[in-house]
């Protein structure tokens, strides 16, 4: 399903790739989750702050994917950030069984990097990584559509229809936002644009050809 340029792109540089890289970005959800736990102002320090980061503070280039997925405070908040967790796990684990390691790996590090020079050139902050994650999940709902998780642990439902309406919501978003907007979900979804675009296309117009016949 992904374009053969990838293919030739792991052949020159495969050794870029992390394994279990789930891991990585758990560890850093519960290094966020944790420190606004103990210090909820403590959440600026976690924002890519371009400004900050010109005037020494590198490590926001990282701590920033640590933002938490969930507003920490209840022990509410602490289930809700432990099935966020499991989930993103279970994704990214499908991704790199269906894409491999390097695949996988390029595909996030895409994101982030266009994420990252995005806040750069309009020196824009970036408070939250919840757009990155719904471009792993637009991927594994891609790879693995019949796939059934329990909506609100009760519903049935499965990955197609809540990637199609993720995919909805992007689009919308991206036709009445601003131009920065629009910009920013560009970077952020170039990604599974690059990887899923041209054979989601080729879908849908042997779709339309089936529906107009």
């Amino acid at each position: 399903m992904t374009p053969k340029w990838l293919d030739a792109l792991e052949k020159k540089i495969g050794w870029f790739s992390l394994p279990n890289l789930a891991w990585y970005l758990i560890v850093l959800q519960v290094f966020g989750y944790v420190v606004v736990s103990l210090n909820p102002a403590a959440i600026n320090q976690l924002v890519l702050d371009p400004i900050a980061v010109l005037n020494g503070e590198w490590y926001r280039l990282l701590t920033f994917l640590g933002m938490p997925m969930v507003n920490p405070g209840s022990l509410g908040s602490l289930l809700f950030m432990a099935v966020a967790l499991w989930f993103l796990y279970f994704v990214v684990q499908s991704l790199e069984r269906a894409l491999g390691e390097f695949k996988t790996t390029f595909y996030l590090f895409l994101s982030i990097v266009l994420t990252i020079a995005f806040s750069f050139l309009f020196h824009v902050p970036i408070t939250s990584i919840g757009y990155i994650e719904a471009s792993l999940f637009l991927a594994a709902a891609t790879l693995y559509p019949d796939i059934e998780i329990l909506l609100f642990f009760v519903i049935p439902v499965k990955f197609k229809w809540l990637g199609l309406l993720t995919g909805a919501y992007i689009l919308f978003t991206a036709i009445v936002s601003p131009w920065l907007m629009k910009i920013y979900l560009l970077c952020v979804f170039l990604n599974y644009l690059l990887f899923f675009g041209h054979a989601n296309f080729v879908e849908l117009k042997m779709f339309l050809r089936r529906f107009t016949k």
